[in-house]
């Protein structure tokens, strides 16, 4: 009976500090998410230097700082690029303002064309057209400069965030082995079942890297034959700081192309501005939606629609991070259904895309990591079982 009494007390001693314990690395979820992504990431890297290497700290800095700088030196780059095209836009605007006679005026001139052409088949005023458009445009302009005070005022909290992840990816590629150990140990599982709930994770890890470089890719090049196609200056390079701000989430591609389409639409290229508009918004942005739900799908052996539907599920539920976590949490529970029905003898689980019920193939099972056979063909992600 007291057995039994310790045992309950020392189950609700673990929810109650379980409880606190999150509450304590609430703030830090952020960084310790990022830094996870880029160590399971930058794994092979750090593998391969520890052999060139003396001791695990040394190749842990030098992942650490080559991590970084892969993604410090082109956001640096792209951000002084868009700087100085921006301010030559700036510059191009003023100057036309200063011949029309002012910003209005200017405005005026930009949007009679598109007025002429569309009020004679609206039942609505040119006048009152043009109230709306101004209208508009200010409720546009107050967004944007209370969005961009917003993110100024958070510049403070990312910069620390971004030198916690730094600091965490350091100890996560150093010692990240011995706690997969250590954490598995404490585990009531087998050491082949707590390898499979490992090598599911690292493999849905792997394959949304993979996923965000494919979107990226394919963005960019959608991209590039859309300002090539509609006669933008400079296409390959809009199409690169496109590719790259791809990879961010809640600015994307469209950080590029939208001001760019405003830009033409501003400059009288009302035709040009309109078609390139509809290029991205039909085919640059909705590819996204396509490729990364089929890359990720095929790494970790899921039906892409339970991936797009674990992606936007997980981005309403945990903002930002579900991109990466619906994925991961699909990934443990069908691992986790698999292992199940091995231990009350049943066959694993299915691929709903067909292919019939044979559990050795790894592509004829909707099973997240199969046995030993991924791990011995990527030994990268393989967990550690010393």
């Amino acid at each position: 009976m007291k057995a039994k009494g310790a045992l309950y007390f020392l189950l609700g001693l673990l929810a109650a500090s379980g409880v606190l314990f999150y509450r304590i690395l609430e703030p830090f979820i952020d960084p310790l998410v990022t830094a996870a992504v880029l160590a399971v990431a930058l794994l092979p890297l750090h593998r391969a230097l520890t052999r060139f290497l003396r001791g695990r700290t040394m190749a842990a800095a030098v992942s650490t700082l080559l991590g970084v700088a892969l993604i410090v030196i082109p956001l640096g780059f792209l951000a002084y690029t868009l700087s100085g095209e921006v301010s030559g836009l700036y510059k191009d605007m003023k100057a036309k303002s200063a011949v029309e006679g002012g910003w209005g005026p200017l405005f005026e001139k930009i949007v009679e064309p598109p007025l002429d052409a569309v009020s004679g088949r609206l039942p609505i005023s040119k006048e009152n057209l043009r109230k709306e458009i101004v209208q508009r445009v200010g409720e546009v302009s107050g967004w944007m400069v209370a969005k961009t005070s917003a993110a100024l005022g958070g510049i403070t909290a990312t910069t620390i965030n971004m030198a916690l992840a730094v600091v965490i990816l350091f100890f996560f590629l150093r010692d990240g082995e011995a706690l997969i150990r250590h954490v598995t140990g404490l585990l009531p599982l087998t050491l082949k079942q707590s390898d499979r709930l490992v090598l599911a994770v690292a493999q849905t890890i792997v394959a949304n890297v993979h996923g965000v470089l494919a979107v990226a890719a394919v963005q960019g090049t959608l991209l590039f034959l859309g300002f090539w196609m509609f006669g933008v200056g400079s296409p390959l390079l809009w199409a690169m700081m496109g590719a790259f701000l791809s990879m961010i989430p809640l600015v994307g591609a469209a950080a590029v192309w939208v001001p760019v389409c405003l830009t033409m639409l501003l400059t009288g290229s009302l035709g040009k501005g309109v078609g390139l508009a509809a290029w991205c918004m039909l085919i640059v942005a909705n590819s996204d939606n396509i490729v990364r739900p089929l890359v990720v799908g095929s790494r970790v052996r899921q039906h892409p629609m339970l991936v797009f539907f674990a992606m936007i599920g997980g981005i309403r539920a945990f903002g930002i991070l579900g991109l990466l976590l619906g994925p991961i949490i699909l990934a443990i529970t069908i691992s986790t259904i698999d292992l199940l029905r091995e231990e009350v003898g049943l066959k694993p689980t299915e691929d709903p895309r067909g292919g019939g019920g044979d559990s050795t193939a790894a592509t004829d099972g909707m099973r997240v990591a199969a046995e030993p056979a991924p791990a011995a063909a990527d030994p990268s992600l393989a967990p550690p079982t010393g």
